[in-house]
């Protein structure tokens, strides 16, 4: 047993263990604080762990923990709460995998034979907390001594086993720390302190049930009742079921303060239209026969609190004994008399029933209090547009009127050793800005233009309305005769509820998609509203704010910041976003007007990507042949090897000489399909290996940690698999992040391997991993300044400067990209773009994403919409939300997934059905990727796509151009894959054509 004891009077965030390796059976055991939390906190066990194993992401519950004695699961207590246990998560299962974090009371742990983090498409927002867990392990404490234990639990080598790979549990990184509880996730459950305990209710039709309570009144804190409740009905749906009165008195949706009394959940059931608390004592409830929420709902933070109620009565209490009743508020004549349930049945359940306290400073963090509200006042500098009406605050903020709505727009800049200055809406609460940032405003028809000044910087702002949108600059100068750090902030405040909101393109808003260590290609917030028929987006335009960024969204407004944005001496920065104001609830409205101001729809997509992943000689021949075939690759991506990527060299090599077994390769692909261009595969983090005892040829082209050592992406390992491109060869080889710039010899290295390739008659060039936007393949560099990126200390001061490879690799990218295509070759990346002037080349440069969540296909909706298909085998798929990998129909509704998300199918990895071997689902019979392509995408909706050449539906309905057209071919392919008719059609008498889909099926018209 490996034993660490902390002896601190008063706990802080400290180290205190240092890796810890666990055999299988073995313990590590940490004495905490004695006694229990003090009030106001929770005691937060922090600690990395990790299988050194082969990779794999779930399905590894060997972990336990426990402390005192008794094992912690991966929610808090009372069961069923929703609340997770670790206050680093939001994903309710384990990295968004289909695993929950535990199992029979073991903890799922990452297996990787590396410290460094997982490629960050296999896990959700959470990504960047892996290894870690944060826990909450303050109910379980006792009044004296308190003993953390954490146990591998994994298997042993069985009886007849030769080749075990020991589970060895590395444990480090271990901290102990009180936290504010106001701090935390779920602050209003951690924080309920209950006192008073009652039974649970079922509660028939027409019935209640009453209860005593006495609860006297404490300084600090809202008396609340708790309660979890379902209508026990197997309907689906929802309803104001549950009744509620206190005293006799009507539960009413807000209290003596106008404060909204739900403190656990928003203000509206499952973000809807249906408020959480109707009039007349009533609770929205869900119906179920089970406490679990609806499977379309279940992967939403919000989801997991379904059932659960924590109600502020505190103003409808008195100081002695209250009463609390509950009654069944169902429809008598629906349930009784249309539906037929006897003796009042369905019963409304009430369990879990108990009234505590909750502090103030938890309950003022309740989500449906949180409003933020402006008001709009009159203004000289006014511009009405086709869709709206825009007036300038006399702060200079923005207030957009459309309909009966409107939208306010502020932004805040910080100095250092201070606050922010801004310009504000009415209502803002100013923070500490400069007496000296004055300035002026002027107006000249549509364009509206700021010039501010004051210590620090001078701001020129410009906006311009088309009528559609409006356009911002700020032009951010340095005035202060020294390297200055800024954080800037663009706040969005709406008066009116939206329906929908989609942050980076995904509906799951409240996850955390993107940040200053992975942006997202797709840099919107979109609200939609209904009711109007109206939407509001918002993009950042320039590469710096787009790289930087951090987004928060809610139902009304949102906000996007950057912390990171630096200026060395007498520098200026641009930075640009866009309002999007569109008479239209549909996201996809948004996309397309951005789509056309981009420019990104004037380039052809020749054909569709697939890897050739077999060797084009003998018996394999006519499975490729059938492949390219039957899914109409035309763009082969040589998917043997990457370029050079296994090797070690002591000096420069001979380019020619290592591309012959690729260029064999390529002749072999042609001489079966002589349409087939055969693109060569590049890794574009790394090339070839290094040595830790030899200099790197590229050593001018290396990214460097904060500790100026070399970063390393990958180490050869004892017993790595030979075929493995990052950890196979001799021990002490390495794989170090590499970067094309202006000048070093990286770039130079890839412009000789593409002249060669090239030359050589290869059709182009894929690029992996091509941006940069990744902190796991080489986002930064600390060797060096590009004076933009920085990092703040809390006083708005520069506490570290460094390099964005993104921004500092891209003009050389894209020379790179432009040779290849001048050269009549075909460029794919491996990621959407996010630097502007790669995103608009209108040669064939294509960009594709792979990953099957809905924020990874999101991620593509501003450039050329084009995902890879599933990953999978031995009959599984291996991340996102397919379980099965292995028949037609499912290869087929991966195809029909990516075009309700509005994108293009590329092939991967074919499924193979149980008993095929070398032969995969693709090669049996065409499928519809084969009639996608070439295509010129105009606009990409949910569930359609058009091109200048031919459309792409999966949904029932009538599609055309916008120009007449007489005739069209239309195939149409069946829920396996299998085309189900194939007709030459003329157009209805409005130009359009009629297409009626079988089940999951598709149709692509072609002009």
């Amino acid at each position: 047993m490996k034993r660490l004891s902390v002896l601190l009077a008063v706990l802080c965030s400290a180290l205190l263990a240092a890796d810890t390796v666990l055999k299988p059976g073995e313990k590590f055991t940490l004495d905490l604080p004695a006694g229990k939390a003090p009030a106001g906190k929770r005691l937060i066990v922090t600690f990395k762990a990790r299988y050194a194993r082969p990779q794999r992401i779930g399905k590894e519950w060997y972990m336990q923990v426990a402390v005192n004695g008794k094992v912690v699961g991966s929610h808090m207590p009372p069961e069923g709460s929703g609340v997770l246990r670790l206050v680093n998560r939001t994903a309710p299962t384990f990295h968004g995998t289909n695993f929950s974090y535990t199992n029979k009371g073991l903890w799922s742990v990452v297996s990787h034979n590396k410290s460094e983090e997982i490629e960050h498409i296999y896990c959700p927002a959470d990504y960047q907390q892996l290894y870690t867990y944060d826990m909450d392990v303050t109910d379980v404490l006792s009044d004296g001594k308190n003993s953390f234990v954490i146990t591998n639990l994994a298997p042993g080598p069985g009886k007849n086993e030769r080749n075990h790979t020991p589970y060895l549990l590395h444990i480090y990184k271990v901290y102990v720390e009180y936290k504010e509880v106001a701090s935390l996730p779920d602050p209003v459950e951690r924080s309920f302190e209950e006192a008073v305990d009652l039974p649970n209710a079922d509660i028939a039709i027409t019935k209640s049930q009453e209860f005593k309570v006495t609860l006297p009144p404490k300084a600090g804190y809202r008396r609340v009742l708790r309660c979890r409740s379902r209508l026990s009905y197997g309907g689906i749906g929802s309803n104001s079921n549950l009744g509620v009165r206190i005293n006799g008195k009507d539960l009413t949706k807000e209290n003596e303060a106008q404060l909204h009394r739900m403190l656990n959940r928003g203000a509206f059931y499952m973000g809807g239209n249906e408020s959480i608390i109707a009039a007349g004592s009533r609770i929205t409830v869900m119906h179920g026969p089970s406490w679990g929420p609806y499977s379309r709902h279940g992967t939403s933070p919000e989801a997991q609190k379904i059932n659960w109620y924590y109600v502020d009565i505190d103003d409808l209490l008195n100081e002695k004994e209250n009463t609390i009743t509950f009654f069944n508020a169902s429809n008598t004549g629906y349930f009784n008399e249309r539906r037929g349930f006897k003796n009042g049945a369905p019963f409304l359940r009430v369990y879990n029933i108990a009234a505590g306290y909750v502090p103030n400073e938890c309950a003022t963090l309740s989500p449906a209090r949180k409003v933020i509200t402006r008001q709009s006042v009159e203004s000289k500098n006014r511009f009405k547009a086709a869709n709206y009406t825009l007036s300038v605050a006399p702060q200079g903020g923005l207030q957009i009127a459309f309909g009966k709505q409107k939208f306010f727009l502020e932004t805040r800049f910080s100095y250092p050793k201070a606050g922010f200055n801004a310009f504000d809406c009415a209502g803002a609460v100013p923070v500490n800005p400069e007496k000296e940032f004055t300035g002026s405003i002027i107006q000249d028809k549509n364009v509206f233009t700021y010039t501010f000044a004051g210590k620090y910087y001078r701001i020129t702002r410009q906006l311009k309305c088309a009528d559609n949108a409006i356009h911002v600059t700020e032009k951010i100068e340095n005035i202060s005769n020294a390297p200055l750090g800024m954080k800037v902030s663009v706040e969005l405040i709406s008066d009116t509820r939206a329906d929908l909101v989609r942050k980076n393109g995904c509906q799951l808003y409240e996850n955390a998609l993107s940040s200053h260590n992975y942006p997202n290609g797709n840099s919107s917030i979109f609200w939609g509203f209904n009711k109007n028929r109206q939407g509001v987006g918002f993009i950042l335009v320039d590469d710096i704010f787009r790289v930087q960024a951090s987004y928060r969204a809610a139902l009304m407004g949102g906000e996007v910041d950057t912390a990171h944005l630096g200026f060395d001496t007498g520098d200026c920065r641009t930075l640009e976003y866009s309002i999007y104001i569109n008479p239209s609830a549909d996201y996809y409205d948004f996309v397309n007007a951005v789509r056309k101001d981009w420019k990104v729809n004037d380039k052809t997509i020749p054909a569709m990507i697939s890897w050739n992943s077999y060797h084009t000689t003998g018996s394999m021949n006519d499975l490729f042949c059938r492949r390219v075939d039957n899914l109409g690759s035309a763009l082969i991506i040589d998917g043997q090897e990457w370029f050079n990527a296994r090797i070690y060299h002591r000096e420069f090599p001979d380019l020619k000489e290592i591309m012959q077994p690729y260029i064999k390769r390529k002749d072999q692909a042609k001489a079966l399909r002589p349409q087939v261009k055969t693109l060569l595969q590049f890794q574009k983090v790394f090339s070839w290996r290094n040595k830790f005892d030899a200099p790197d040829l590229m050593g001018d082209s290396l990214a460097k940690g904060k500790d100026g050592e070399i970063l390393v992406y990958a180490r050869a390992v004892k017993g790595g698999n030979p075929r493995s491109t990052y950890q196979s060869g001799e021990v002490g080889w390495y794989h170090g992040y590499h970067y094309p710039a202006l000048g070093n010899s990286y770039y130079k290295y890839i412009m000789d391997v593409a002249k060669l390739a090239m030359d050589e008659g290869f059709g182009g060039v894929y690029f992996d991993t091509p941006n940069y936007t990744a902190i796991n393949y080489g986002r930064f560099t600390y060797d060096r300044w590009d004076g933009i990126t920085v990092d703040l200390n809390a006083d708005f001061t520069i506490a570290l400067k460094y390099t964005d490879l993104c921004l500092f690799s891209a003009e050389a990218r894209y020379n790179i990209y432009d040779y290849i295509t001048r050269r009549g070759g075909t460029v794919v990346l491996n990621s959407p773009p996010l630097i502007r002037k790669i995103q608009q080349m209108t040669a064939p440069v294509i960009h594709f994403s792979e990953g099957d969540r809905e924020d990874r296909l999101a991620q593509m909706h501003f450039t050329t919409p084009v995902m890879l298909g599933q990953h999978g085998s031995n009959g599984k798929a291996a991340y996102g939300r397919r379980a099965t990998w292995m028949s037609e129909e499912d290869y087929m509704d991966d195809m029909v997934w990516k075009v309700k998300n509005g994108i293009l199918y590329s092939a991967y990895w074919p499924p193979r059905a149980p008993g095929m071997k070398g032969e995969t689902i693709c090669e049996r019979h065409e499928w519809p990727t084969r009639d996608m392509y070439p295509i010129t995408v105009t606009d990409i909706h949910g569930g359609w796509i058009r091109g200048k050449e031919r459309i792409i539906t999966v949904n029932n309905g009538k599609f055309g151009w916008d120009e007449p057209v007489k005739s069209a071919r239309i195939r149409i392919y069946g829920k396996n894959g299998r085309m189900v008719s194939d007709n030459m059609v003329n157009a209805d008498s409005d130009g359009k054509f009629d297409i009626k889909l079988p089940e999951n099926g598709m149709a692509i018209i072609i002009r």
